[in-house]
């Protein structure tokens, strides 16, 4: 929310479980779109506070692995056309990657916390 200064995002591409779920909820831009990927809130049949749709926001729920199943040929065509995008210029490679040792896992969490990882994806966006 900071990041949109308060506005929530667009769309939001979610699979974390528990508090995060809901926090990620929260993040929503008014009409935006939420689609959950992950399934152990599902599984569970955990709870989401319903007051937030009154932002009209879309909630949709994918499992892959059933796409897959159930849907094949699509799933096939959407990955052909993902693999057109860098040639069209649709996708953006990230500057740079930090790499840790193992020795170093704390430090690379305490990174994501800080949200360090993110700083050149948004400077070369210019979001604001």
């Amino acid at each position: 929310m900071a990041v949109t200064k308060g506005k929530g995002v667009n769309s939001l591409l979610n699979s974390l479980a528990g508090q995060k779920l809901q926090d990620s909820f929260n993040c929503l831009a008014p009409f935006g779109r939420f689609v959950e990927i992950g399934k152990r809130d599902l599984k569970m049949n955990n709870n989401l506070e319903l007051g937030t749709f009154v932002r009209n926001f879309s909630f949709l729920s994918v499992d892959l692995i059933q796409v897959g199943e159930h849907k094949g040929p699509l799933v096939a065509c959407i990955l052909a056309d993902i693999m057109k995008m860098p040639n069209q210029k649709s996708l953006h490679l990230i500057k740079t990657i930090d790499i840790f040792n193992v020795s170093q896992l704390e430090k690379s969490f305490w990174t994501i916390q800080a949200r360090k990882h993110e700083d050149d994806f948004w400077e070369e966006k210019n979001i604001s």
